[in-house]
């Protein structure tokens, strides 16, 4: 373990989503305003923890508007953005309202796989069309462009983050990262095991690292932003692995496991 730069984590379950609805079936998360969200696109509603409180809510005002709640993305303002397929849900993370957004998406581009947004804009990277586009809000629909100034492969991406750069996780462990729609070189240093069947990536401005999440193998590998590998965070009672969302400032990483919120702590940045 100490070879493998491995530190076995300990998770705390925070809070069991099936207490607020018995089939509850979230399948994202992210952090906004001290609480975490939770999308669930089976119901077509979003779940709020407030962290501090220790308080609950059931956000349902889009359930017949949206076909789904996929790929959070937190913008400005507190503003929260999901994929609705159709649309795009955008969640005031401090009123707990939504509003419906429509998307046209742009012409030879099919569903989105993943999303991010950035400097006012969504960037969705198409697989179908090889070709990120990036989507302007123009009063209340986004409108999008192509941005890849260059011909590239997204047969096989998983996820997108950005943080000026954008990166491209693809689900063989193979890390893309692009400035101004053409590539930059950058290369994970290897870990073992090798990288297989990763699913989510965060590489926020904010942050020096690059967080890869790979539930097969129940961990989380950490890279700085020049693709050094510093550690991975390894977690033996996590059995149904969705996704992640990091809070560096409280040193605290949590997971959606099943049904629940459980957190980690930060030991990276010490």
């Amino acid at each position: 373990e100490k070879i493998k730069h491995v530190i076995a984590a300990g998770a705390e379950e925070l809070f069991n989503f099936s207490n607020l609805e018995t089939d509850a079936s979230p399948e994202n998360i992210v952090f906004s305003t001290g609480k975490i969200f939770a999308g669930d696109s089976g119901k077509k509603i979003i779940y709020s923890f407030d962290l501090a409180k220790k308080t609950t809510a059931v956000i349902s005002d889009a359930k017949e508007k949206t076909n789904s709640l996929k790929f959070p993305t937190a913008g400005k303002n507190n503003d929260i953005y999901y994929f609705g397929e159709n649309n795009i849900v955008q969640l005031d993370a401090s009123s707990l309202k939504t509003k419906i957004l429509n998307i046209q998406l742009a012409a030879g581009a099919d569903n989105a796989d993943s999303m991010a947004f950035f400097n006012g804009k969504l960037y969705i990277p198409h697989k179908n069309a090889n070709q990120i586009y990036a989507y302007k809000k123009d009063g209340e629909k986004f409108i999008g462009s192509g941005w890849l100034k260059e011909k590239t492969d997204l047969a096989n991406v998983a996820d997108i983050d950005i943080d000026g750069s954008v990166y491209l996780l693809k689900n063989d462990g193979q890390l893309l990262k692009y400035l101004k729609g053409r590539e930059e070189n950058i290369s994970l240093a290897p870990i073992e095991p090798a990288l297989a069947h990763p699913t989510t990536i965060i590489a926020k401005s904010e942050s020096n690292y690059i967080y890869i999440l790979e539930p097969a193998n129940k961990r989380l590998a950490v890279f700085d932003k020049e693709g050094k590998f510093i550690l991975q965070y390894q977690m033996e009672q996590i059995a149904d692995l969705k996704d992640f969302a990091i809070y560096e400032e409280s040193e605290t990483i949590y997971l959606l496991n099943k049904n629940s919120i459980y957190k980690i702590q930060i030991k990276h940045l010490k």
